[in-house]
């Protein structure tokens, strides 16, 4: 049977993954976004756009705090005092994901989260960054998924 805290990581994260794309597929049509676009934006289409912001948080959240973890736990890596660094470079020698990919998203995300009129621009960016990667975000959940499998 697989491990409960890792079944239960598994299905936040789908949680998460399928109202972002969701939202994903609400704002599509604006992307790339730009400055113009971005101060044009109805209340319905900034809502979407929160919504996108909200669960890509969501969701590298509760994989970096808690997937990441109870899968290396399964594999019998003892994650639980390791510097995070160390887990993504665990999840790395996995085939699992880049972790200078995780790190630049976990910029990404530190910085959307911050709503500063100064830095429009930035966060314009790291949205557009954020929405070009999904893919990859969601391929990191799959392989995880995948390999989890091996444990039931």
């Amino acid at each position: 049977m697989i491990n409960p805290k890792l079944k239960n990581s598994i299905e936040e994260c789908n949680t998460h993954k399928k109202r972002l794309f969701f939202a994903s597929q609400k704002i599509k049509h604006f992307i790339p976004l730009n400055k113009e676009s971005f101060l044009n934006l109805k209340e319905d289409d900034i809502s979407y756009f929160d919504q996108f912001i909200y669960r890509f948080s969501k969701l590298q959240d509760t994989m970096g705090n808690n997937l990441f973890y109870n899968f290396l736990d399964v594999l019998k890596e003892e994650p639980k005092n390791l510097p995070f660094i160390d887990i993504l470079n665990k999840l790395e020698k996995f085939g699992i994901l880049k972790s200078t990919f995780w790190i630049e998203l976990r910029k990404l995300r530190n910085l959307i989260a911050h709503e500063y009129s100064k830095i429009i621009e930035e966060n314009i960016e790291a949205t557009n960054k954020i929405y070009n990667n999904l893919d990859k975000i969601f391929e990191i959940l799959e392989k995880i998924e995948k390999e989890s499998q091996k444990y039931i």
